[in-house]
């Protein structure tokens, strides 16, 4: 068994010797990767305590905040859009976890899985399913967060991360495996590279200043090579530059201070004295305070040593190295104008220089492939892994679908379905949406071991609710499984095999759905601080945890081997960070034309075609052996079954899965390639390149292509040696200048045991440790000497010296630039573990920087700093009403001409401030008063470095809130605090703030309040004694800006006309301001009167006043104009060529009078005619074409047919289409009679006379005929009357015989009804029939079952007539329908308008139909098609044996008299 290596210091106070190079190697290997592994050691700890009983973790354990992931299962896979491969996981944390402070799982996070196995009461873990990655992917908006202390949502629910694994380590990953999951919150991705580089065999042969670093000594040689004989010109930094300055020797420079006693250079001594060691010396080290102008000796230095170099005949780039974007662009904005082609690669989100925009490298790589053939071959690399994205998300897709309920159910075989449901549940749905529904729930009831009842079928509310949301998982799961299956595409049942691993709820490990406390047989691996802190005595005697771990990863004892560490396994990260990722998008991908697209989407679809239908095969070959009873089978046959299923799609998918992963991985390398080629192509033209520290990490391959021979690193206290011997390593490199201060940062280490041995003590510090030649920086004129005075409180007095020449302005509004005010208002009640706020501090500083606004400041120079999170996501809620929303919308805000151009004010974190700076600070450190939550307080506040970045971040005034009790309590702020009380105006329990225009005024303010009533305005309480430009007084109280300066007041006085033309006296509606920015009042609308030449007076608006033209100028006075048509009409004066307006009159062909005005130009024409036409269709309707159209009158009849059947259906037909006959049996019948016809036939029973048996609700017995509708009581309706014999209720028979009809309830006496039928309406000698209607009401008759011979005998009739009228209707040609629509026209003129007639309907003798046309009445003899009778008449009367039929038409009589 291999056991942990013994750590070796680092020897941070003493020399390395050249010869112990490979040592020193090892050292630093060997702290970085425990570095990386404590947090996944304590994190063991952690998880193992909770799940065995032999381990219980106290509350001030340092393992009791540390966190777990459990139940860690692979969602899905995913390409992102910089084409890097990562798997998307699904976990749930052992605790819950504050994600907003970014220190779980953020990019670079290195992860560790594993399973767990159970052997007995035993638990272990799965040393060979372990794997690593890391954290490629992470989006908050994927996260579980718990909504209060109380909220358990994590416990429950699932977070997604995406995890980059290496080719080697994915071959290890089971996809379908249950994980737990150990992060280490070190960004493994900014360390990984430095420690396979620190594997090399030799760093010696590759870097000339390799001796000069390990032994902090220059040696002999002090000067780099490429100075020697180098003339410098020093003009620019003198204050005299009336002549030039050049010299080789540096004794030869000018004193400091001339003969005057001035001073002879334009910048700070101890700068000048850098300089001068910055160019005799290999590696210059400047010990510079973050309060000196080192930016400013950084870009001087550049500037001298690119002129040596070009002297030199070397063409190098200068390298610029910072650990943060603020500092990089600090320097990189001073040299600018002297080097325009410079080129910035850093964070593109945190430039905030528009001109250093220009010059990221993505942009100017950009602009460089514009004009070369860079982006040949980028469509294939995208095309390609747009492809394999693709086929991952259908693969992906394709086996969630495979592993469900749903598809288990659709590919079994037919006897399978039919065996699952009964024989009596087939016909019956239960409430399911579909047969399907059904059948998976009949499924999931026989997995599960449970018959199919009614009880068990049915569905109940929140099985429908289950269903609504498409859940398509088994019942019989556990609430555990049922989530792993809901957010994975490939979980089974908890019984099934296929499935490894476990689930638990957060208390201890569920087996079986059972909590068990296991007893852990393997002890971990404990510092001698861990085992005194929550572990038992024996524990330590047993097998460790990582020794195990160490046998096939970077943690292995023997660090030149390279299993774990080889090339193959271990690659440069594609990228560093999430900003970097975020920025390189341009960069990387390629869009492709839409023909590429097409052919792609071809490719694509081609081979999905083929993966389907082998995809369907998998399940045709499963079933082919299926064909017994299911409902004999065990219950663990039925679930071997569903597992043998899911493995057969398992075992077909996995495999293709795998393979795509494997080549994506290793096709993601290409497009870094070609995004390096570009860089080098184009930063090998550039003077000076500007890095930030991460860029430089990920992108090393271009610093050893373009091997720069001098570099300056900045922040380089904060960087690991390391690190920067693994960047500044290279075969040309001869000049290093560092920038750094050790008293106020160092290197971020956050393991306890490396920070002992030694890791967070950076180059630069053991160079200044170990007595190397350096140089400080003691002198600062950026500042304010009071700000400054401040954080002379953290370094000696004597290293630091203010030069300012007080040339700072005071603040405005405000007695001093810095003030500290204390109070006591605390907000403990609010304060929680992971909210800390003071909502009293809140609100002060918000109002105060607002009131700092209405001074004239720009927001943007104003910066609210906080230690916590709560805090600032506080004070950036209060601002959205404040700074953060239209200033416009501001009443009491700012008028000034430069509001429009502020920016926005920034809140952030101290911690996270500490590369920045800014004109006014206001410090907010958030008071409380418990002792607990006070130690807390302290404890983050007694921070040095956190204080000093607190305390200089301001240039021109600061100003500090917190309770002076508490801040006096630590070691850190007590003597800041003590040097504001001893000041005058520094200190007080209000804020001293004073008014501009009101001199003597003292404007305390001790509450947010304060703000609104004492100074509302930003001035004082007193109300403005000035006028506006306007002229009208001012409304505001005091304010700081004067009137002639505002641009954007809104006066809201009346205007009173200041800008009305002349002539007009009448008063502006409008606000001042309204008129006063357009500098003219609106048009002028009030009515005056004027004569016009017509001498008619008018109304017109003031306005038109000055611009009238009495000649043009309509007259609107109303006199007579006569015309020649006779008519006459009232119309305005000014008419020009007035026309009748009365309607014209004259008629149409048709009849009808033309309703036109008189006056416009028409004709008489038929087709002109605009009224409705009049006429009957045969069918009876009334045509629906308007009168113009005359010849559509033959066209079909559209409307729908109104004929019913017995059953009271009606025809589906159109009214000039054949009914369709019913073909249901006759529904009528009784316990007399019944008839055995179909509905559309004559019925074979005569009608039942019999009495009614039924008994009405009113308990008297029906008066109507058996298996007819039952009328209403005769007794309790006396007031009914029947409408042929004109009698009531009330005097009727008891016993009289009643007759309700169906279709509109009237009733009769049955004897007269039938009478009524028997004896139709007679006129003349001839009977004329039509469709029966309801004698009382005309409501058309076709249910009235007594009644239905004669119903019938009709509707046969009118059927066919139908027929009869289409044959006659196709036979007429266009000439025959002319001669119809003259005969029309002229029986319109010669008859009266209303009497016009038509054709119309009669029958032969034996009921055959037959029509005449033009005028209806009969001229001559015929014989009837159907049956050879005698048929028509003479002189417009029709034969005695013929019957007239007026149903057709609608016609009561026919055409002519005497044709009845």
């Amino acid at each position: 068994m291999m056991t942990k290596p013994k750590l070796t210091p680092h020897l941070a106070n003493r020399s390395w010797m050249p010869e112990h190079e490979e040592i020193y190697r090892q050292v630093h290997y060997d702290l970085l990767r425990t570095e990386i592994v404590e947090d996944l050691q304590r994190a063991s700890v952690s998880f193992f305590a909770i799940n065995c009983e032999d381990y219980n973790i106290p509350e001030d354990s340092p393992f009791y905040n540390y966190v777990f992931y459990r139940d860690v299962r692979i969602v899905d896979t995913h390409i992102d859009k910089n084409f890097t491969p990562y798997v998307k996981v699904g976990f749930k944390p052992s605790r819950p976890v504050d994600w907003i402070k970014g220190e779980h799982l953020i990019y670079g996070t290195f992860v560790l899985l594993f399973k767990v196995k159970f052997e007995s009461n035993n638990v272990s873990a799965d040393i060979s399913s372990m794997t690593w990655a890391m954290v490629e992917h992470f989006n908050l908006n994927e996260i579980i967060r718990p909504n209060g202390n109380k909220d358990s949502c994590w416990q429950s629910q699932d977070s997604y991360v995406g995890l980059n694994f290496s080719e080697s380590e994915l071959k290890k990953l089971d996809i379908n495996g249950n994980y737990v999951m150990l992060e280490s919150t070190r960004n493994y991705a900014s360390i990984r590279p430095v420690m396979e580089w620190l594997k090399e065999s030799s760093i010696q042969r590759v870097f000339p200043l390799y001796r000069e670093l390990f032994s902090c000594d220059l040696g002999i040689k002090h000067t780099p090579g490429y100075l020697e004989n180098v003339s410098f010109d020093i003009t620019s930094i003198l204050v005299d530059q009336g002549q030039p300055t050049i010299t080789k020797d540096l004794s030869k420079w000018p004193n400091y201070l001339n003969l005057y006693g001035n001073p002879a250079y334009n910048m700070e001594r101890s700068c000048v004295f850098a300089l001068r060691h910055i160019i005799s010396n290999k590696v210059a080290v400047i010990s510079a305070p973050i309060i000196t102008s080192k930016a400013k000796v950084a870009s001087t230095a550049v500037e001298f040593l690119y002129r040596a170099l070009e002297q030199s005949h070397c063409h190098e780039p200068i390298l610029i190295l910072t650990r943060s974007s603020y500092a990089l662009d600090n320097i990189l904005e001073q040299l600018l104008p002297s080097f325009p082609d410079l080129i910035r690669c850093g964070s593109l989100s945190k430039c905030k220089s528009s001109t250093l925009h220009a010059r990221q490298i993505q942009h100017v790589v950009n602009d460089f492939s514009k004009k070369t053939n860079f982006r040949r071959g980028w469509p294939n690399i995208s095309k390609d892994m747009i492809n394999k994205r693709e086929e991952l998300a259908e693969l992906f897709r394709l086996k969630k679908y495979a592993l469900s309920i749903s598809y288990f159910v659709e590919t079994s075989p037919e006897a399978f379905r039919d065996q699952l449901v009964p024989t009596s549940f087939k016909y019956w749905n239960f409430g399911f949406e579909s047969e399907k529904a059904m059948l998976e729930r009949c499924l999931e009831l026989w997995l599960s071991g449970k018959s199919v009842t009614e009880n068990t079928l049915y569905p109940s509310t929140t099985r429908n609710q289950m269903r609504s949301t498409k859940d398509d998982f088994p019942a019989f799961y556990s609430s555990s499984s049922r989530n792993n299956l809901q957010r994975t595409v490939t979980t089974l049942p908890a019984w099934s095999s296929v499935v490894q691993g476990f689930n638990r709820p957060h208390q201890g490990i569920v087996l079986d759905n059972k909590p068990l406390k296991l007893k852990l047989t393997f002890n971990l691996l404990f510092t001698k601080e861990m085992i005194n802190k929550g572990t038992r005595s024996h524990d330590a005697q047993i097998l460790s945890f990582f020794d195990e771990l160490s046998e096939s990863y970077l943690f292995e004892n023997d660090w030149t081997k390279s299993n774990g560490c080889n090339d193959d396994e271990i690659s440069l990260p594609s990228n560093f960070d999430k900003e970097i990722l975020d920025n390189q998008i341009d960069d990387r991908v390629i869009f492709k034309s839409e023909e590429c697209k097409v052919r792609a989407n071809l490719n694509f679809n081609n081979k999905h075609n083929t993966e389907n239908a082998e995809f369907s095969d998998v399940a045709k070959n499963f079933w082919k052996t299926s064909g017994k009873n299911i409902w004999e089978i065990n219950l663990d046959g039925r679930r071997s079954l569903y597992d043998r299923f899911c493995q057969r799609h398992i075992e077909f998918f996995d495999p293709k899965i795998r393979e795509l992963q494997m080549n994506a991985i290793s096709e993601a390398e290409k497009p870094k390639s070609a995004l390096l080629a570009k860089w080098i192509e184009v930063c090998s033209f550039a003077p000076v390149i500007g890095m930030t520290v991460s860029y430089a990490t990920a992108y090393r391959e271009l610093l050893t292509t373009i091997k720069p021979r001098i570099c300056i690193m900045d922040e380089a206290s904060e960087i690991l040696e390391s690190q920067m011997m693994f960047l500044i390593s290279s075969d040309r490199l001869e000049h290093l200048i560092m920038f750094g201060d050790i008293q106020y940062s160092k290197p971020d280490v956050k393991s306890r045991t490396t920070q002992d041995y030694g890791l967070d003590v950076s180059l630069f510090e053991r160079w200044i440790k170990c007595d190397g030649k350096f140089m400080c920086l003691n002198q600062q004129c950026r500042m304010n000497p009071d700000v400054f005075e401040l954080v002379r409180t953290f370094y000696d007095k004597k290293e630091t010296e203010n030069v300012a020449a007080n040339n700072i302005n005071n603040i405005k509004g405000v007695t001093s630039n810095v003030f500290f005010m204390t109070h006591d208002k605390f907000d403990d009640e609010n304060w929680t573990s992971f909210k800390k706020i003071n909502t009293f501090e809140a609100h002060f500083v918000v109002r105060f920087a607002f009131y700092l606004y209405q001074q004239g400041y720009d927001p943007a120079k104003i910066t609210i700093l906080t230690p916590y999170l709560g805090q600032k996501i506080l004070i950036l809620k209060l601002l959205n009403p404040e700074l953060k929303q239209e200033l416009t919308n501001i009443y009491n805000g700012r008028f000034d001409k430069e509001r429009n151009q502020t920016g926005k004010i920034k809140v952030e974190l101290i911690d996270n401030y500490s590369s920045e700076e800014n004109d006014i600070v206001l410090l907010s450190l958030v008071s409380v008063r418990k002792n607990n939550w006070r130690k807390e307080a302290l404890k983050s506040l007694n921070n040095k470095k956190r204080a000093i970045i607190a305390l200089s971040r301001a240039l021109h005034a600061l100003y500090i809130f917190g309770n002076e009790e508490m801040l006096r309590k630590s070691e850190i702020w007590a003597p800041v605090v003590k040097k504001l009380a001893e000041k005058k105006n520094t200190y007080g329990e209000s804020l001293i703030l004073s008014c501009k225009n009101h001199v003597n005024q003292r404007i305390e303010i001790t509450t947010p309040k304060d703000f609104e009533t004492k100074v509302p305005f930003g001035g004082c309480s007193k109300p403005c004694d000035t006028s506006l430009t306007c002229g009208h007084k001012c409304p505001r109280k005091c304010h700081p800006i004067i009137h002639t300066e505002e641009v954007n007041y809104l006066c809201k006085e009346r205007c009173g006309g200041r800008f009305r033309p002349e002539g007009c006296d009448h008063d502006c509606p409008n606000k001042c301001y309204e008129c006063e920015k357009l500098k003219k009042c609106p048009p002028c609308d009030e009515s005056i009167k004027i004569r016009l030449r017509c001498k008619h007076i008018t109304i017109i608006p003031c306005r038109m006043k000055s611009n009238i033209d009495k000649m043009t100028l309509e007259c609107k006075e109303k006199i007579n104009f006569p015309f020649r048509c006779g008519h006459s009409s009232l119309l305005p004066c000014s008419t020009r060529l007035p026309i009748c307006q009365e309607t014209c009159g004259k008629s149409f062909p048709c009849g009808h009078r033309c309703q036109r005005r008189c006056g416009t130009e028409h004709s008489h024409e038929r087709s002109d005619c605009l009224s409705e036409c009049v006429k009957t269709l045969i069918c009876g309707h009334q045509c629906a074409n308007g009168c113009n159209e005359p010849n559509r009158h033959t066209a079909f009849c559209s409307e729908r047919c109104r004929i019913k059947c017995l059953h009271g259906h009606m025809c589906p037909k159109t009214c000039h289409e054949t009914c369709t006959r019913c073909l249901e049996p006759c529904p009528w019948r009784c316990k007399h009679h019944k008839c055995n016809k179909k509905c559309s036939e004559y019925c074979d029973r005569s009608p039942c006379d019999k009495r009614c048996t039924k008994i009405l609700e009113c308990t008297h017995q029906c008066n109507g005929f058996c298996g007819e509708k039952c009328p209403p009581c005769l007794r309790c309706n006396p007031n009914l009357r029947c409408s042929i014999t004109l009698s009531t209720f009330s005097e009727m028979e008891v016993n009289e015989r009643i007759y309700v009809l169906p279709e509109c309830n009237c009733v009769f006496i049955a004897e007269g009804l039938d009478s009524y039928f028997r004896n139709q309406v007679k006129d003349g000698d001839h009977t004329a029939i039509r469709l029966w209607q309801c004698p009382g009401c005309k409501e058309p008759i076709f249910t009235a079952m007594r009644y239905n011979y004669y119903l019938k005998v009709e509707i046969n009739l009118w059927n066919i007539i139908k027929r009869k009228q289409e044959a006659a209707r196709n036979m007429l040609s266009l000439e025959e329908r002319k001669q119809i629509i003259n005969a029309m026209n002229e029986e319109t003129r010669i008859n009266d308008f209303n009497s016009m007639v038509g054709g119309r309907w009669f029958v032969c003798p034996n009921n055959h139909p037959y029509y005449i046309g033009n005028c209806g009445g009969a001229t001559q003899l015929s014989k009837c098609p159907d049956c050879s009778a005698t048929i028509g008449g003479t002189q417009h009367r029709v034969i005695s044996n013929n019957r007239f039929y007026g149903e057709f038409d609608n016609s009561a009589s026919p055409a002519w008299p005497g044709q009845h």
